[in-house]
């Protein structure tokens, strides 16, 4: 049985990926993103990049939580 804060960590990271993947669908084939102003695709291009980074530290917690269980 997996410990209740692994569980919640997982559904976490399954909410960051699809939300990552709306982002990253929409920033690569949206026409309305290029229509944005240049200021604004580059903060998405960060936030973008900030939950690809969120996404690595989650999934690497819940790797070592699962070992150490």
């Amino acid at each position: 049985m997996t410990a209740p804060h692994i569980e919640r960590m997982k559904e976490e990271l399954a909410q960051l990926a699809d939300r990552t993947n709306k982002l990253s669908k929409f920033i690569a084939a949206n026409p309305i993103f290029k229509q944005l102003p240049a200021d604004e695709r580059d903060l998405m291009r960060d936030q973008q990049r900030a939950m690809m980074e969120y996404h690595d530290a989650l999934e690497t917690r819940i790797d070592l939580a699962e070992r150490s269980q």
